[in-house]
């Protein structure tokens, strides 16, 4: 009996009214570049065999949409484990999308597993040969990331542990390139790595035969998917390059794209970074001369605003704050007469959160 891999197919999606002879929606589209995603799970009764339990699809043509509309199908909830693809907050079985100009990222949802050995297994059909792109899948977890053969079958085991991260929903993502125009590629990434250090996100790369390089850029996003430029480095035929995002932005992911004497561009592969760990605090540092001092610790760029309030809550004073990002202290005075006694100060953050302290000034 032949099985075929699960990909919940579209009975739920949303698009005009059928016709009583549009069968279109229920038949496969044939001849489309696509990469098939399924989740094998080791057996009970062998650790070396794996039994098929859920599958996604992404399919690539001229006529898909970048957005989540009618061509694609929604997931069905599965009891056990599920996989789906994740785009603007919808979990998909069949994710359409354009063709790959430049670069994409397809973002996994792994659901319902548990403490055992799992398989990816990626499957590509119909790209064209040669095309160069070029295709990762990334797991966040392990800091791994693993090419992906477009012709054939590739398949990455993986186990869920009893740490949580290792059963993250957003534990992987395919990340796909296309690469420069202008034949041989100027220079190799051997890695990049995104770490946070004192507030900031920390980008270090390595490369090797850097020929011809004007400079490194680095790019951020977001989502993964729209990445703007964030900084530069200068191409000085190091092996090992640094570049510090200060302050703190609300940017997840990076890559880096060195740029050649002839304007040819090479990417890295996107590297992820959980900025929601950061400890972010402000708290009351003790008084000044007519004032207090402020403690901001991992606090974001912005404008803040000090409220000096009495003691049953009347406005006596406010000044504005204009905050560069990161963990420092900032002094605020106000007038003398104001900042005698017991006093209440309210702190309004750049996103009209607010914090208080009770002061005796």
């Amino acid at each position: 009996m032949a099985v075929l891999p699960f990909y919940s197919i579209a009975q739920n999606i949303v698009k005009p009214p059928l016709q009583s002879n549009d069968t279109a929606l229920f038949r496969p589209e044939t001849g489309v570049e696509q990469l098939s995603v399924q989740l094998y799970a080791v057996t009970a009764s062998s650790a070396d065999t794996f039994v098929n339990i859920d599958g996604a699809l992404a399919q690539y043509n001229s006529l898909y949409n970048a957005v989540v509309d009618w061509q694609d199908a929604k997931k069905f909830g599965n009891i056990n484990e599920g996989l789906g693809l994740l785009r603007d907050g919808v979990i998909l079985s069949i994710e359409r999308r354009p063709l790959i100009t430049d670069y994409d990222t397809l973002f996994l949802d792994l659901t319902g597993t548990s403490v055992k050995t799992y398989q990816l297994r990626l499957t590509g059909s119909n790209w064209p040969e040669p095309s160069g792109l070029l295709c990762k899948l990334y797991d966040n977890y392990l800091n791994v990331y693993t090419n992906v053969n477009l012709t054939t079958t590739t398949t990455i085991t993986f186990s869920i542990t009893g740490n949580n991260g290792s059963a993250s929903a957003t534990r992987f993502m395919v990340l796909f390139a296309q690469p420069p125009q202008g034949g041989a590629v100027p220079v190799t990434f051997k890695g990049i790595e995104a770490a946070l250090q004192n507030s900031a996100t920390v980008i270090d790369w390595q490369v090797a035969n850097e020929m011809d390089v004007l400079q490194y850029e680095i790019e951020s996003s977001i989502d993964g998917t729209q990445f703007t430029q964030a900084g530069a480095v200068t191409a000085t035929g190091a092996s090992n390059y640094q570049w510090t995002d200060q302050p703190l932005t609300p940017a997840a992911f990076y890559r880096v794209v060195s740029i050649d004497n002839n304007g040819n561009k090479t990417y890295s592969t996107i590297v992820a970074i959980n900025k929601t760990t950061i400890n972010q605090s402000i708290e009351f540092a003790g008084n000044v001369d007519n004032g207090i001092a402020l403690k901001f610790t991992g606090m974001p760029q912005g404008t803040y605003t000090a409220v000096l309030l009495g003691i049953n809550g009347q406005r006596l004073a406010h000044k504005t704050i204009s905050f560069g990002g990161g963990t420092s202290n900032v002094t605020v005075k106000f007038d003398g007469t104001q900042a005698n006694g017991v006093r209440i100060v309210e702190i309004i953050n750049p996103d009209k959160t607010k914090s208080f302290f009770k002061v005796n000034m």
